[in-house]
């Protein structure tokens, strides 16, 4: 096989797996560094609690996401 048709079927895997990507995901709190500086104490708490939970809702998309 040569180069050209394995990159055209590694083009088409890459469309299956893009296209079957969850439409409805919801999207994880993210405060960084900078935001969370200009929070009070009790707004970082609730932030970074917020992002915690979201993340162990669904540890397989949050797994993805942070490799």
């Amino acid at each position: 096989m040569d180069t050209m048709q394995n990159i055209e079927r590694a083009l088409a895997e890459l469309d299956q797996v893009v296209g079957s990507a969850k439409p409805d995901r919801r999207a994880v709190p993210f405060y960084g560094p900078t935001l969370l500086a200009s929070m009070n104490e009790k707004d970082q708490a609730m932030a970074l609690h917020a992002e915690q939970a979201r993340y162990q809702q669904d540890p397989e998309e949050s797994a993805v996401h942070s490799a």
